[in-house]
């Protein structure tokens, strides 16, 4: 095959510098490069079909290990917006080829790359990661306009697979190659889509703004590109009037037909979500009439499924809106659709609420936080809360969040705890029962990230004044002590000193009769606030 030379990367280059919406004009193709090429320029306009066809040649000119990967990215991206296409790719052929020949070099780069890319424009971000895993791509292409794009399929598949950290890292890499060829545009889209998810709504409305102003045209895969991260970062941030706006700036055909199968399936989505809102049943069953040419295409299916969920339950049947959540966090999970997976949940959450399954929409939505509070994902935790504030349940803080995770109850009842206060003195205090007092416990030290209340002590320190210590401790019951005071048992305390568990309960009697307090809490809490007294 004809190697990547330099009229195939300037192609390359054009793309992403002619922003006419006209397909590229190539030379005569005579290669499966060539015919690769030809397939991505069609993609890039939105001729899917044309796509298709160039993508049929590439294969049937494949001989050698890099056809047959360049044959499979063209045909993913066919894949990708042409419905009649599914299942022409081979993904797995094209990953154990690259695991075995991908020598790192400009070619082989460009070819993993495209792999990644047209898997992620299939929904396929499973495929798409092990692509993606340990590349070298933007290296060998380091300097070129196209390392752009290669570093924005990086950073939006750990973006779509939920991994929202990693992403905002990836970012760092974007943006100043972005500025370089001049794509700002491009790198301030993917940053709203990773800034919405993580709840950093004002930098999001920042952003927005900035891309918005610069007005981009879109007539091609970027353009149309840039506006549909901006519209799905607004969503996340619950903006979904503007995410509308940003959604039909992208095209004009009511159907979404110039997009790829996965852009308009969650747009029509979200168009639903914007119609439901605005308590319109008329707009949100014309979405949903929209959708059902590909409803039941594989790549479309999830989002199609939330969106028959929003219907359904906006039209009063809960039984049928949990059913289509379900199918659709399935079918999300199943490909590694991290950002479809928690959608699909507060979806769910809410269809289940309204069929009076609040257990089952609590306990799933809580192990969805759990998951996306690691990966950075921390819209998911703010729609959550949202959905189960109205059924009257809460979520549990944040782990180690700290102070910014409790409510103002919470505060009081906390700074209470440190300044030495039992349950009963609180809700004397507060006028609490103390089931309560307890409850509002133990999301305290769930926010802090610690077991017990000497933990908390250890952690924050003792609030209010403290006198010092009436009688002074040998010096073993004061290492005792001050292992107690950062939360160790007696156990813990006995291997830390080397001696038995036994010597270390008499140690602590002794201090608690030398002090005159009758508990553990209270002996951390006076050697915390004594002079010489150290925090964990």
């Amino acid at each position: 095959m004809r190697r990547m030379d330099a009229g195939s990367k300037e192609i390359l280059a054009r793309l992403v510098r002619e922003r006419s919406g006209v397909p590229v004009e190539l030379p005569e193709p005579r290669s499966t490069l060539d015919h690769t090429l030809l397939a991505l320029t069609r993609f890039w306009v939105g001729d899917f079909p044309g796509c298709l066809k160039a993508a049929d040649d590439a294969e049937r000119r494949a001989e050698r290990p890099l056809d047959e990967v360049l044959a499979v990215a063209a045909l993913g991206l066919a894949v990708a917006g042409e419905p009649a296409a599914h299942g022409r790719a081979d993904w797995e052929r094209s990953l154990e080829v690259l695991a075995s020949h991908d020598d790192g070099g400009a070619d082989w780069s460009f070819a993993r790359y495209l792999v990644a890319e047209a898997a992620l424009d299939g929904a396929r971000l499973d495929v798409a990661m092990r692509a993606a895993e340990g590349s070298s791509w933007s290296c060998a292409w380091a300097g070129h306009p196209y390392e752009v794009m290669m570093l924005a399929t990086e950073t939006r598949a750990a973006g779509f697979t939920g991994r929202i950290d990693d992403a905002l890292t990836a970012l760092d890499r974007l943006r100043p190659a972005a500025r370089r060829h001049g794509l700002s545009p491009l790198a301030d889209a993917v940053a709203i889509l990773l800034t919405g998810n993580a709840d950093r709504a004002d930098e999001t409305q920042q952003l927005i703004d900035t891309l918005v102003a610069e007005q981009v045209p879109a007539v091609d895969y970027l353009g149309r590109g840039v506006y549909l991260l901006a519209a799905f970062g607004a969503i996340s941030i619950d903006d979904v009037g503007q995410a509308a706006s940003l959604l039909l700036l992208v095209d004009d055909d009511a159907a979404l037909s110039h997009l790829t199968i996965i852009d308009r399936a969650i747009g029509l989505e979200l168009l639903t979500n914007a119609a439901v809102a605005a308590d319109d049943a008329d707009a949100a069953h014309a979405w949903l009439e929209a959708s059902l040419e590909i409803a039941d295409h594989p790549i479309a299916f999830p989002a199609c499924a939330r969106l028959r969920s929003r219907v359904a339950l906006h039209d009063g049947d809960a039984t049928a809106a949990v059913e289509h959540a379900e199918r659709a966090v399935e079918a999300a999970r199943s490909e590694g659709r991290g950002i479809e997976v928690a959608e699909g949940a507060v979806v769910l959450a809410r269809a289940r609420i309204a069929a009076h399954q609040v257990a089952e929409a609590s306990r799933g939505l809580r192990e969805e936080v759990e998951h996306s509070d690691e990966t950075g994902h921390r819209a998911m935790r703010r729609s959550a809360g949202q959905v189960l504030a109205g059924a009257r349940r809460r979520l549990p803080p944040r782990s180690a969040g700290g102070w910014s995770e409790l409510s103002v109850r919470e505060r009081e009842v906390a700074e209470l705890v440190l300044a030495g206060l039992d349950t009963r003195d609180i809700s004397q205090k507060l006028f609490l029962s103390p089931a309560t007092v307890r409850t509002h416990l133990s999301r305290i030290l769930c926010a802090f990230g610690v077991s017990s209340r000497i933990a908390l002590l250890a952690s924050e320190g003792p609030r209010g004044e403290q006198p010092p210590p009436p009688r002074d401790l040998t010096p073993r019951q004061s290492e005792v002590v001050g292992l107690v005071a950062r939360g160790l048992d007696n156990a813990e305390v006995a291997a830390a000193l080397g001696v038995s568990v036994k010597a270390v309960e008499k140690h602590v009697g002794d201090a608690l009769r030398r002090w005159d307090v009758a508990s553990r809490f209270e002996l951390a809490r006076v050697h915390l606030g004594a002079d010489g007294g150290d925090r964990a």
